[in-house]
């Protein structure tokens, strides 16, 4: 059902992650990110096991899902990169103390083990 247009939303939405023109916020579910732009809302989750997969849900300003990209790791292709790619991204863009927190880690390590 995906449209072109909202592939073509992804793909720019990717590099706009990446700059910090944008940031995702987490949802209440661990590792769904979601960004709100214009009238709509996109919702980014990766599903694992078996057969991992990768899914971009838009939704409308009531909250419906219109429209969803989803690719699996298995069949790869230019689609899975994409939502890889925008996954860590987003990812990163919420959680952008990570080198905070690891830095802290070492110091303690290193004062524990001196």
């Amino acid at each position: 059902m995906s449209s072109e247009k909202f592939k073509s939303l992804l793909v720019r939405l990717s590099v706009a992650t990446k700059t910090g023109k944008v940031r995702w916020e987490e949802t209440a579910r661990e590792g769904v990110f979601r960004i709100a732009l214009g009238e709509g809302l996109i919702r980014l989750e990766r599903g694992d096991g078996d057969d991992p997969f990768l899914v971009a849900y838009l939704l409308d300003s009531r909250g419906q899902v219109i429209d969803e990209v989803m690719a699996r790791e298995v069949t790869g292709g230019t689609m899975f990169k994409v939502l890889a790619d925008l996954y860590q991204c987003a990812r990163q863009s919420v959680y952008k103390d990570v080198d905070d927190v690891v830095d802290t880690m070492h110091a303690d390590l290193n004062a524990k083990i001196a």
